[in-house]
């Protein structure tokens, strides 16, 4: 008779039966060598057809079985034979009427939307790339071979964009496995295409000036996306805050407390899931009222809250919507290679190297406060104090040595 304490403490390779007269006839415990531990049932139909179908993983969580639920459940899947049905064969048919297309419908609407921050990333990924491959393929035809081919050519024209959409994949199918909707995921034991570097680039004082200059021309705004000429002050905000792309494209006037010059990005935008508090300097808030000015002109936009207004819709731009900058006038740059991130790195580099005295270890203390990274520490989960004095210092000292590198010859 299948005991909790021999299922939790069974070892890799484990297969046990329950008892037919005190348990559930037919119940077994397998434990594979991956580590992962399953309740199976076998049955036979009332044509004689052998069945062995997984009922659910072993756990103490919400999305897995105790024992006792096992037990349950295989009874009541017992009933149903009994009754004439076959559970089995319903729910292969139920499958294989499933497609590509269906999964990543109920993917980016019950699970990604619900859960991820950055759930529309995971819509351009399925957009671009799979749903053109796959379209309505049922999701039992999607094989290894199907999901490495397509990543590979990913891999051929953006090896980071590979990595990320594999990612993405692997999440999709691995929730189709918990919604039943399969019973493995075909990503298994796939491995993402490439390595990626860490990236270290920071910019120098005179490429600074230089990308200024840049987001300062006339014809910067030329063939752009309808923004007019804000996004410009997208990218110099970039620089500034050291915050990332997503949060500033997203700031807005209900975000920013003018007499107390504070920003306040709330826990839905920051990627901490935390409220994280910016002070702004004397340049940020200029910029901030410059765009205002702009978007006053424009009646759409003098009545949205948001500071960079889609050209589309009523949100905020995407954080593409830099990208496409750089790819339409980053030849007016004379610069090696950058990405918006890279302005994020710059500017915590240089607070840390440059404006903030001290040990090491006490400036990216404070550094990590302005970039707005999670306190690891368990002292971390106690401390609620902010530190917006001291990332006023370091943000206003950041602006003004942008600044001085704006005026150097």
């Amino acid at each position: 008779m299948l005991k909790d304490s021999d299922l939790r403490n069974s070892a890799p390779g484990t297969k046990l039966k329950d008892c037919p007269i005190r348990g559930v006839a037919g119940l077994q415990f397998w434990h594979y060598a991956s580590g992962r531990k399953s309740f199976l049932l076998y049955y036979r139909t009332q044509n004689g057809k052998e069945r062995r179908p997984k009922i659910g993983e072993y756990g103490h969580t919400k999305d897995k079985l105790t024992l006792a639920a096992a037990r349950i459940k295989a009874a009541q899947f017992k009933q149903e034979v009994q009754a004439g049905d076959d559970p089995t064969a319903a729910k292969q048919s139920r499958i294989a009427a499933k497609t590509f297309r269906d999964l990543a419908h109920d993917y980016i609407d019950l699970y990604a939307k619900p859960n991820k921050k950055t759930w529309q990333k995971d819509q351009q990924m399925i957009d671009r790339d799979l749903l053109p491959a796959f379209k309505d393929t049922p999701l039992t035809e999607i094989s290894r071979a199907d999901l490495a081919t397509v990543l590979n050519k990913i891999h051929k024209r953006a090896p980071v964009l590979a990595n990320r959409t594999f990612a993405t994949t692997r999440k999709m199918f691995n929730w189709a496995v918990e919604q039943g909707l399969i019973e493995v995921s075909p990503c298994y034991l796939l491995k993402r295409p490439g390595t990626e570097t860490r990236r270290d680039r920071v910019l120098s004082a005179e490429e600074i000036k230089a990308f200024w200059e840049w987001t300062d021309r006339e014809d910067f705004a030329v063939a752009s996306n309808n923004l007019g000429d804000t996004t410009q002050y997208i990218f110099q905000l970039l620089l500034l805050t050291g915050q990332r792309p997503g949060e500033v494209c997203q700031i807005s006037k209900n975000q920013i407390d003018h007499d107390a010059r504070v920003w306040t990005i709330p826990k839905s935008v920051h990627k901490s899931g935390r409220v994280h508090l910016v002070p702004l300097s004397d340049q940020v808030m200029a910029i901030l009222d410059r765009v205002d000015e702009i978007n006053s002109r424009s009646v759409r936009r003098s009545e949205r809250p948001e500071y960079f207004l889609s050209p589309r819709k009523d949100a905020s731009v995407l954080p593409n919507t830099l990208n496409t900058k750089i790819r339409r006038r980053g030849d007016l740059l004379d610069i090696a290679h950058w990405t918006p991130h890279d302005l994020r790195r710059t500017a915590a580099t240089n607070i840390s190297g440059r404006v903030l005295t001290g040990d090491q270890k006490s400036k990216r203390f404070i550094v990590a406060r302005v970039l707005g990274h999670t306190d690891s520490e368990v002292t971390g989960v106690y401390d609620r104090y902010e530190y917006l004095e001291e990332k006023k210092t370091a943000l206003q000292g950041w602006a003004d040595l942008v600044t001085s590198f704006l005026v150097s010859s």
